[in-house]
């Protein structure tokens, strides 16, 4: 039981440590192309005044992208674009998948 654990534990820090490398090495500040085009609107308007709640709900391919956009949204008005939610929201999924895995 205890090798079981132990492996766990280190797949988990893997998957943290692989998720950290990523961020570092990989992160680029441009939205995603899901996001292109819902940060074009909003920029072409200055700024979200005149859009409603309209693009949040749009469909894209076959789902909606709801709470992505919002924290895309918070995003732009918290942290100019730079995504730093974006990065704690996804270092903050991977930490707790470890926690819960391990």
């Amino acid at each position: 039981m205890k090798k079981a654990s132990l492996l766990v534990f280190a797949v988990s820090a893997l998957t943290v440590m692989m998720g950290l490398a990523v961020v570092w090495f990989i992160f680029v500040p441009v939205p995603t192309d899901d996001l292109l085009h819902m940060t074009g609107q909003i920029i072409a308007g200055g700024g979200w005044g005149g859009l409603g709640i309209g693009p949040l709900l749009n469909h894209h391919n076959e789902h909606r992208l709801i709470l992505t956009r919002l924290a895309v949204l918070v995003d732009l008005v918290f942290f100019e674009g730079r995504q730093t939610l974006l990065i704690v929201l996804i270092l903050s999924s991977a930490l707790a998948t470890a926690g819960l895995l391990s």
